[in-house]
């Protein structure tokens, strides 16, 4: 949400850098994009074990999402609050993997 009301800040404190004239549309996307995500996320776990596969999915690309923002990280295109930032899809990776099996368990 703050990507929508302050876009140009968010994004220099992630980054470090100014944002490109022009580029507050690019920001616009990727907060429509997260927005949709944690919306498909909610109807998701209304019927969980119809959308396992799309868990798993999930799973990997949130722990891809960190991966390339560790990568930024260490080549100076992110700060270390970007990445604490991104540190959280991590979080929702292992949160999604142990959800994946502990219901695999329950599932006979």
């Amino acid at each position: 949400a703050s990507f929508l009301i302050a876009p140009e800040a968010v994004f220099q404190s992630m980054t470090g850098l100014a944002l490109p004239i022009g580029a507050e549309g690019v920001l616009y996307v990727l907060a429509a994009a997260v927005l949709a995500f944690a919306l498909g996320c909610y109807w998701i776990f209304l019927d969980y074990h119809t959308h396992r596969v799309i868990v798993r999915l999930a799973v990997y690309g949130k722990a891809l999402a960190f991966l390339l923002a560790l990568w930024a990280y260490g080549q100076g295109g992110f700060t270390l609050l970007g990445l604490a930032g991104a540190s959280i899809d991590l979080i929702y990776a292992a949160l999604f993997a142990v959800s994946l099996k502990l219901t695999a368990k329950s599932q006979g």
